[in-house]
Order: C-alpha cells, then structure tokens, then sequence
C-alpha cells in the first residue's frame, strides 16, 4: 500500500471515528451532563456499530474488528458470501436463505467417519467374512436355545411327574365309615364312596381317594402306559380354577392307581342345603350355581374338554361356601387305566359335554325343587332391563332335555348367569345381606325391648323413692355401703286422728281401709310440693321429715311449718264414710334437732328416723289438740329465725304456757297458725 492509499484509508477511518461519537452522542445526550469522559468513552466500546462505510465491533481497547466473511464462486461466476464468521462473539451466520454447499445442505464434518486414511472403518475382506459368520452364529445360537429350553422343560416335567407320584405310606383312609369323627358330612361322604372313593388324610390334608383298577398288572402294562397315566395326572394338576378342587396327585399300586384329591370341609351342595336352614332361601342357593357353572364351563374350555362323571356329588362346597368341583380329569384317567380307547374326536367330547350339561340340569332341579316357586317365578322367561332371559326352571327344563343337541351348552351357561340379576353377587354377600337384614330386625326388637325396661324401670323407680330416698336407691345400685348417717338439724312432723278409735269401731273394715287411702292420698299430693321425705305410715298415722336425706340449712323447720298448714287444710276435704259427710280433725306435732337416719331391713328396707327429736315430736303429736298445730321451742326458734327475711310472713306463733312433758319437764310450747284467713 503506497502513501496515497493509505491517505484514503486514514481519513475513512477518522469518518469512522467522527461517527462513532456522533452515535454515541446522540444516544447518550439526554445523559451528558451527568457523564465524564472516561464514562463517555467507555459507554462507547464493546459495541457493534454499522457504518456506510462497513460494519465493526469496538472492543474494549478501541480496536474496530471487521467480521470475516467466506466467499465462494456462484453458478453464475461471480464470488458471494456463503458465511459470515463473528470474532467477538465467535458465531457463523448465514446471509444466504438456504445453504448449498456442492450439493449437500449441511456443512462437512471436521474429520471423515472412517478417518483421513479409513483407519476407523472396518475393510471390504472384513466386512464379506462378518456378512457370512452372523448367520451362521444366528443358528448356533438358536439351537442351542432350543437345546436348553428343552432340557429345563424335560427336567422340570419329570420334576413334576415325580411330585404327582404320592408315597403311599403317607395316605391313612377311613376305611369303615365308623371312622368318620362322627361328623354328619364324613356320615354322608361314606355313603358315597363307590363314586368319590375313600375319605382319609394325606399328611396333615383332608382328601378323597378314589381307586382304579389297572388293566393288568404294574410291571405288565403296556410299554409308555405307566408314561400315559403320569402325563394325564399332569394334566389334571395344572388343570386349576378357583371353582375346582385341588389334585393332589397318584399312588401307583401293585393293581391300583389312587386318584387324591382334596375333600372341602362341608360336602355336596344338595347336602348342605338340605340339612341347614341358612340355605332355606332359594336366590342363596342359586347363588351357588354360579361357581358350578363357572367351574363347569372351565373345564370344557380347559384341555380335558369334558368332565364325565358330573352330578351333584362331585359338587362340594368349602369352608368360604364356594363350591369346587371335584374329579375334574378323573373319567379320562379311569379309562387308561382300563385300557379303553380315550376318544378325542369332536363329537365324542360333545357328547359328553352334553352329557355334563344334564347333570348339570339335576343339580339345579335338585336346588330348585324345595319353596322355588315362593322364590323364583317358574316363568319360561323373565325380563330384566328389557332383556329376554330364561327363568331357572325354564333353564333346568332344557338342560333335562332328551335330546342332546337341543341342551345349552356350558358357554350359554356361563352367559345366562352373568345376565341374570339375581346372580349379580356371590354367596357371602347374600350371607352378609340376610346378616344385616337379621341384625336390623335383632336391633329394632332390642330397642323395643330397651324401651320396655326403660318404662319398667322407670316404674320400679317410682315405686322405690316411695319406700327410700332416690340417694339411698342410688348407693343401693352401685353397690355401695349404706352407713347411718347423724344430720346435725332436722324437723319432724307427727300427724294422727284424735277419733280414729271412734271411726274404727262404729265403721267396717273395709271403709276404714278407704277412709285411710283418701286421707293419706291426700297428704302425698301436699307433700310432693315440699322439700321435705315421707318417712312412714302406720294406721292414722302420719310422719314427715324436713332436712334429710337431703340437707337444706335452717329452712327445714319453716318448711314443716307450711307443710302442716298445708295437710290441716287437705285433712278437713276428707270426710268419714258413714258419719254424713264429717271430717276429722287433724292434730299435728312438730319439733326440731338433731336425728340420726339409716336403712333398717334387707327385705323391704326401710329408712328409719331415730334419736330425742323423733321422741319429743311424737310427743308434740300427742299432748296436741284437734285441728291445731302443736310446735316445740326449737322448730319455732329456727322457722322465726327463717322467717325474717320472709315478707310478707304466712304463718306466726300463739304461746300455749308452759306444759308438762315426758321426759322434758315443764317446757313452754307454741300453737301454730296461718296468717292466710282461709288456711
């Protein structure tokens, strides 16, 4: 580059510069006077700037860097670039709208796949060797597979043939039907052996054994028959569903083959519902034919295709009440052992198959044939949910029918009982729902019955609190002593009939004993208003007590005090039978102090007052006058001292002087009377 050119390149450069600044000035005027120079500057670098003159990136040390462009010839002949490459931000970008890079639109790898010199990719001689040894590897592989699936599959059979061949020292069969615990299901099972074999135990398991005859002797059978038989009890055992009992396995004897199976807990199902009454109900036990169809149509889809002794025996039910099916395989292995051609052609399974649906039709004409008609419509057919369905007897009637070909199959089976509702739940729902149904009705009764006792009770308790106080009744029924008990204070009240002597002589026993019921129904009508305890009755005699069992302060004796008025006034509404409509006049004695009280008896208790104060108002009772209310000194020192926060007062006191008392002396008594006019 001569002087001149770059003459021409200074001065670009100092455009450059003045529009840089310029840039920057505009973009930062609003900012100026808050800025230095340094910041000015600084604000200015590490920017992009595009000039007329080219685009730039300013970095950090004031070096304008030019992005490098890549340039290629086009079809036309002329250079254009492909790529732009950033140095600051070390990014390619594209100018182009689609790359073309000789005919490929990717760009090319940094190295080749198989290297610069093909050192990473396998030869021509190494790949012809590989494309032959694969395949043969491939067969190699494949039978050796096979070769150990057979093995395993070999081992694991004669693993299992070995397990089905039982040790016949570990079987203990009942052969007398005296041997069956007594149980009514073993009873039944023993009449039954010529078809289900013997009942015993093998081990610690219940089970049925049934024996077949071998057409010849063990050690004389046919080459690959003794084989047969373990590969058909093979069968037999890995034929399994929730509806068919358990194979146990063979015991191979010298003439036999032993058939053991398991023997569910409570037998058949025609002897279960016919010996308890829970199965009374025919839906509970048309809930059972749905596992018998279950089981049934299992086993004509299963590789057995029949079962061949089919009928109710065979149908027994466990512990859960679901009913497994037994001797499932049985009739084929009964024919190899007799040495008959087992027939496997399509007819003969149907044959036999027809012939398990009629004894499938047994069974339920058997369950059918107690109070169906209460349970069940004999309808030929039934519509649930606008569906025409066969009825049950309808059902049975077709599976009993003569011709075979017209019998349902178990595949038509199986879909009548899923379609019928009343087969929508198993056994133990049903169980649970005559539960429940019992429970309520049990629950209803209860209530009945509690309501009964609660009124008896409540009756008895009425009686009770008329003979003991309700504490007293309380203590008694939650077994706790019953000590006597000294109340500091009380007032008693002493009530009789100066002419009951009179009334007795001129009236006769029974109007006496009416006379007496009016006038003590009377005072108990007055006394249930009052705080106070009825404590007895003997003949005209009255006594009442205030401040026990229950205490009430000093309020007792005002309380008598208004119970007497009360009872003078209930008195004079009695009248003597025979007299002409008189009353008698009541005399009353009242009197206060300390009183002891306990339960005297334990036939008829009764609560007993005793002590001085019980004495001195007896004897109030007593030197008293008719129809006036005759008061000791202390229960008119406690009413009047009661009394003077009372206002108005109801009752005031009349000196009667001093009179002579037993035991007491000369002691100054009080009249009581009513402040009320008329009581």
């Amino acid at each position: 580059m001569n002087i001149k050119d770059l003459a021409i390149v200074n001065t670009i450069r100092t455009i450059e510069w003045v529009e840089v600044f310029v840039e920057t000035f505009l973009r930062l005027e609003s900012r100026l006077p808050n800025l230095t120079v340094q910041q000015f500057v600084k604000d200015a670098l590490n920017r992009t700037y595009d000039l007329p003159s080219r685009k730039f990136y300013l970095n950090e040390i004031e070096i304008m860097i030019v992005p490098v462009p890549i340039l290629r010839l086009s079809p036309s002949g002329e250079f254009e670039t492909i790529l732009t490459f950033s140095v600051p931000t070390h990014t390619f970008q594209f100018p182009l709208a689609s790359l073309d890079w000789f005919g490929n639109d990717t760009l090319p790898r940094d190295f080749p796949v198989c290297g610069i010199n093909g050192e990473k990719c396998l030869s021509q001689e190494i790949k012809e060797l590989l494309r032959i040894l694969v395949p043969v590897m491939c067969f190699v592989l494949t039978i050796a597979v096979a070769i150990v699936i057979f093995v395993i599959r070999r081992r694991t059979l004669n693993e299992d043939l070995a397990y089905l061949l039982l040790q016949k020292d570990q079987l203990s069969l009942n052969e007398d039907p005296s041997h069956s615990h007594g149980s009514d299901v073993d009873a039944f099972l023993s009449q039954h052996n010529g078809l289900m074999g013997l009942t015993g135990k093998y081990g610690e398991r219940n089970v049925f054994a049934k024996t077949l005859q071998l057409e010849r002797t063990r050690n004389r059978l046919p080459q690959g028959k003794e084989s047969a038989l373990l590969q058909e009890a093979l069968l037999m055992s890995r034929t399994r569903h929730a509806n068919l009992v358990n194979f146990y396995g063979i015991i191979l004897g010298t003439t036999t083959c032993q058939v053991i199976y398991e023997r569910p807990v409570n037998g058949n199902i025609l002897a279960l519902t016919s010996r308890s009454s829970v199965f009374a109900d025919v839906e509970l036990r048309l809930a059972l034919v749905v596992n018998i169809v279950a089981g049934l149509h299992f086993i004509h889809k299963s590789q057995l295709s029949y079962h061949g002794n089919f009928c109710s025996e065979v149908c027994l039910v466990n512990d859960r009440f679901t009913v497994l099916i037994a001797q499932a395989g049985v009739r084929q292995l009964e024919d190899l052992c007799a040495g008959t051609s087992v027939h496997s052609n399509k007819d003969f399974r149907s044959d036999y198959q027809a012939a398990d649906v009629l004894g499938f039709g047994k069974v339920l004409a058997g369950l059918l044939a107690s109070d169906a008609s209460a349970a069940v419509r004999p309808d030929r057919v039934e519509k649930l949910n606008n569906v025409t369905i066969s009825s049950p007897h309808h059902m049975r009637d077709r599976c009993l029918n003569l011709d075979p070909q017209w019998r349902p199959t178990s595949h038509d089976l199986s879909m009548w009982t899923k379609d019928r509702k009343l087969f929508g739940r198993n056994i133990v729902d049903l169980l649970l729902d005559r539960l429940q149904t019992f429970a309520n009705e049990l629950e209803a009764d209860v209530n009945a019955k509690t309501a009964d006792l609660l009124e008896e009770r409540r009756k008895l308790d009425e009686l009770l609190l008329e003979m003991l106080p309700s504490l007293i009744i309380t203590k008694l029924r939650n077994n706790e002593p019953i000590d006597a008990e000294l109340f500091d204070s009380a007032t008693v009240l002493f009530s009789d009939i100066p002419v009951f002597p009179r009334i007795v002589e001129q009236c006769g026993p029974l109007d006496v004993l009416q006379f007496l019921a009016q006038m003590h129904s009377a005072f108990d009508k007055v006394v249930r208003s009052f705080d106070v305890y009825k404590v007895e009755t003997i003949n005209d005699s009255y006594v009442v007590v205030s401040g026990l069992p229950v205490r009430n302060g000093e309020g007792h004796a005002a309380e008598i005090c208004r119970l007497a008025l009360k009872l003078r006034l209930s008195g004079n509404g009695v009248q003597v039978p025979g007299w002409g409509g008189c009353s008698p006049a009541l005399r009353l004695g009242l009197n206060s102090g300390p009183v002891a009280a306990g339960v005297v008896g334990s036939r008829m208790p009764r609560y007993c007052l005793f002590g001085d104060t019980m004495n001195t108002a007896s004897r109030m009772e007593s030197h008293g006058q008719a129809n006036k209310i005759h008061v000791s000194p202390s229960s008119r020192h406690l009413a009047e001292l009661h009394g003077q926060s009372q206002s108005p007062k109801d009752f005031e006191f009349i000196s009667r002087g001093r009179i002579a008392i037993k035991g007491k002396g000369l002691i100054e008594t009080f009249w009581l009377q009513s402040t009320t006019a008329h009581v």
